[in-house]
């Protein structure tokens, strides 16, 4: 995404950055796009370890967004 980001800064809004890994390289790799990760974990796997641990976080989110019912649609007066 370093990379990526570098030619084309574009598609920054399209990343998701799943954790802060706990190793210098990683740390400065986020600070250099001004990323913060989801999750700060303290991993050093480097396996996609945080990707797996925040999949449920982002489909959590989803659901919620896209599958929540609102006051309008679910017949409920304003109380205020």
């Amino acid at each position: 995404m370093l990379m990526a980001s570098r030619l084309n800064d574009a598609v920054l809004p399209y990343a998701v950055f799943c954790h802060e890994g706990d190793e210098a390289g990683h740390r400065r790799m986020l600070q250099g796009m001004g990323a913060r990760g989801l999750l700060q974990l303290g991993l050093r796997l480097g396996e996609g370890t945080g990707a797996v641990c925040a999949w449920p976080l982002l489909q959590s989110a989803v659901h919620m967004l896209s599958d929540m019912n609102n006051f309008e649609n679910a017949n409920i007066t304003k109380y205020f």
